[in-house]
């Protein structure tokens, strides 16, 4: 990428100067965002129709779901990896991974396999080693100041069509059944796999860096060098697992609709825009430290809002600030990230990290259903919305205030 960009360069010019490995990275994530926007409001529930229960939904998302313990794991494998043996690869697998998880999916629910669904999660779960990938690839390109920035345009253009989509599932989800909307996520990723296959191309690294010896033991000093770090994310992932990680089959317990689901899917890239002007744009200005705990803050206070006030006029203003405590905290969290981790190791570290989250965020979805089954409804999103304050304590101990 050109590092001669004039300083007054509009920010739509400077987006759209990017190297064509960035530019189609935010076209896959928007793609993505046509699926995943309606997959995210309406898998739990599908499940839930197919007669699995809300442990085993818990137990399913702990092992192999979104942040599960084989998608943490495939993480730092991913993200080491790609270190040492190019990115593109990398990304390319788990694009794959995900085709073979939606054509899995698609035939569990025509065949009403609970069997298929296990096998799913197991493709979804390995998917995941691509998303570190991504993160480094598009640190490798981006330049310091502008990785906020670019970072919450991708965050748009993964929930904006997501948005969309999520609505329209809901709104006429009686007539469209999970087969189809799981075929259409195939044809999606699909495309998307061929965008990577043809635009994405790895940065030059150097060859020390593709001949470094892999070690457990260089990945766990990296860890401990950063362990005040890590622990802030490690606590805000445990937090948020334990207080969304099955929102919707608990939601679905309290009469909740196919059109309520898709209000949340509308409203909350409402939230995601209106979030990205401080998230992204404004985080050199008024700092990443204070950005997170602005999102802490909103985030709490949904999960509180969830467990006490679950009434359908609420359903949109939940949505609005679910979707601002997600673009005031990922940009943030991605440009301390890059800024923090060395280049040589870069996709190693945020691998670990991911893989440091996920180990700790795994018990989220089983306790959350342990709390449902013992204590009721309220008590997952209560302990959930206590941790996040926690998380707020431990920005507060290892953030300066000057990030």
């Amino acid at each position: 990428m050109s590092t001669s960009h004039p300083q007054k360069a509009s920010l739509s010019a400077r987006v759209f100067s990017l190297q064509p490995t960035v530019r189609t990275l935010i076209v896959y994530n928007l793609l993505q965002g046509l699926y995943l926007g309606y997959i995210r409001v309406f898998w739990q529930p599908w499940l839930v129709s197919l007669g699995i229960s809300i442990a085993t939904i818990g137990v399913l998302e702990s092992g192999a779901g979104r942040y599960g313990a084989i998608s943490g794991l495939m993480q730092v494998v991913g993200g080491r990896f790609s270190d040492r043996r190019g990115r593109r690869r990398l990304i390319l697998a788990g694009s794959g991974f995900l085709i073979a998880c939606w054509l899995t999916s698609a035939g569990a629910f025509f065949f009403g396999s609970r069997a298929l669904v296990y096998l799913a999660y197991l493709l979804w779960g390995l998917s995941l080693l691509s998303l570190p990938v991504i993160d480094a690839i598009m640190a490798d390109y981006i330049e310091t100041p502008d990785r906020a920035r670019v970072y919450s345009t991708m965050l748009v253009a993964n929930f904006i069509p997501g948005s969309v989509t999520g609505f329209l599932a809901g709104e006429y989800g009686a007539s469209l059944s999970p087969q189809l909307l799981l075929l259409l996520a195939v044809a999606l990723e699909t495309v998307g796999f061929a965008l990577i296959f043809a635009k994405v191309r790895d940065k030059g690294m150097a060859g020390g860096i593709h001949s470094a010896r892999l070690s457990l033991r260089a990945t766990w000093e990296g860890i401990s060098q950063f362990r005040g770090f890590f622990s802030i994310f490690v606590v805000d992932s445990v937090a948020w697992s334990l207080g969304t990680g099955i929102l919707y089959a608990l939601l679905s317990t309290r009469g909740f609709s196919q059109f309520e689901f898709g209000v949340v899917a509308l409203t909350q890239p409402i939230g995601v825009v209106l979030g990205t002007f401080p998230g992204g744009w404004l985080t050199h200005r008024i700092g990443a430290r204070r950005l997170l705990v602005i999102s802490e803050i909103l985030g709490g206070s949904m999960v509180l809002g969830w467990a006490f006030y679950p009434i359908g006029p609420l359903i949109p203003l939940y949505g609005i600030v679910w979707g601002f405590a997600v673009a005031t905290w990922v940009p943030a969290q991605f440009h301390l990230s890059a800024a923090m981790f060395p280049e040589g190791r870069r996709g190693e570290m945020l691998g670990a990290m991911a893989t440091s989250i996920y180990l700790f965020r795994i018990a989220g979805p089983i306790a959350a259903a342990g709390l449902y089954l013992t204590l009721g409804y309220s008590a997952p999103m209560v302990a959930g919305g206590l941790a996040i304050f926690a998380t707020i304590f431990l920005i507060m101990r290892f953030l300066p205030q000057d990030v």
